[in-house]
């Protein structure tokens, strides 16, 4: 029983980190990316500085909702 239990989290915890991943993964290309170029565009370099940090946090974010071992119990 406590096997099936932890497939459960297991394969829940993959699946909402990888739902949550996805989607900003979304937003990170149809929001943040045209952002930045429109920054360097611009030359607002300290936009475009910003904007390049927010991304990289939002990736890193992603990396982590990514990784391999993410059960449903780390999301309580």
């Amino acid at each position: 029983m406590a096997r099936g239990l932890d497939r459960v989290d297991s394969v829940g915890g993959k699946l909402i980190a990888r739902f949550w991943g996805t989607l900003l993964g979304i937003v990170a290309v149809l929001v943040l990316l045209p952002m930045l170029v429109s920054a360097v565009r611009n030359e607002a370099w300290i936009t475009g500085g910003v904007v390049l940090l927010v991304t990289a946090a939002v990736a890193a974010l992603i990396r982590y909702l990514f990784s391999r071992n993410r059960r449903l119990s780390d999301f309580e």
